[in-house]
C-alpha cells in the first residue's frame, strides 16, 4: 500500500520508505490509479 505524502511524494508502507513522483514516473504511466 502507498499513500500520498504531497504533491511529489510517496509513503510506501511495505518498504517502509518514501518515494517521489519522479521515481515512480515510468509506474505512474503503467498505473493510472496512482493519485495525482
Amino acid at each position: 500500500m502507498s499513500f500520498l505524502v504531497n504533491k511529489k511524494t510517496y509513503w510506501f508502507e511495505e518498504e517502509g520508505r518514501y518515494k517521489t513522483r519522479t521515481f515512480l514516473k515510468k509506474k505512474e504511466e503503467e498505473d493510472k490509479n496512482l493519485p495525482d
